[in-house]
C-alpha cells in the first residue's frame, strides 16, 4: 500500500493508467494488476537509472529532403539503451519531430530481445509503423544493430 501512496504522490502522469490497473476487475484478476503494476513501477525506475551493463548506441540514417525530421535534424536517429547481460532494449528515443510519434516507436522498441535477430524487428516497423520515415527507420536499426554486435563481439574476446 505504501508503493501506492508513492505513485500516487510522485507521479501523477500515470495515475489513470495505475488507477485502470487497480480497479479494471473486469479484465485482470488481482494478481495480475498487482503484476502489471509492478512492471510499471519497474519501468519508471529504469527509465531513469541505467546500471552498469547497459550500453548507449545510435544508429542514424538519411530521410528524404521533404521529411520534416530533416529540416529539423538532418537525419533520423534511434538512440538505444541496452542492457548487455539480458539482451534487451531497455530505454530509446529517436528524433520524430512529434512527441506520439516517440512514443509509438518507443512501444516497439523497448523490451525487444537482442537475441531475436534483426529481421523481427525490421517486420514489425513494416507492419506496424507507417510514417514518412519508414525505410529510414529500417536503415538506422541495422545500423545500431550492426553496432550492437561488434561491441558484444569485443565483450566475448
Amino acid at each position: 500500500m505504501a508503493v501506492l501512496k508513492w505513485v500516487n504522490k510522485k507521479i501523477p502522469k500515470i495515475l489513470k493508467l495505475r488507477r485502470s490497473l487497480f480497479i479494471d476487475r473486469e479484465y485482470l484478476s488481482l494478481e495480475q494488476r498487482k503484476e502489471l503494476g509492478i512492471k510499471v513501477l519497474e519501468c519508471l525506475i529504469m527509465r531513469n537509472t541505467y546500471g552498469k551493463s547497459t550500453i548507449y548506441i545510435i544508429g542514424d540514417s538519411k530521410t528524404t529532403t521533404n521529411n520534416p525530421i530533416t529540416h529539423q535534424y538532418t537525419a533520423f536517429f534511434l538512440a538505444l539503451v541496452i542492457d548487455l547481460d539480458k539482451e534487451e532494449i531497455v530505454d530509446m528515443g529517436a528524433s520524430a519531430t512529434l512527441p506520439i510519434t516517440n512514443q509509438f516507436i518507443q512501444s516497439m522498441f523497448i523490451g525487444y530481445s537482442m537475441k531475436k535477430g534483426i529481421e523481427p524487428m525490421i517486420e514489425e516497423i513494416t507492419h506496424r509503423y507507417h510514417g514518412a520515415s519508414q525505410k529510414a527507420m529500417i536503415v538506422a536499426w541495422k545500423d545500431a544493430y550492426k553496432k550492437y554486435h561488434q561491441i558484444k563481439n569485443e565483450d566475448i574476446k
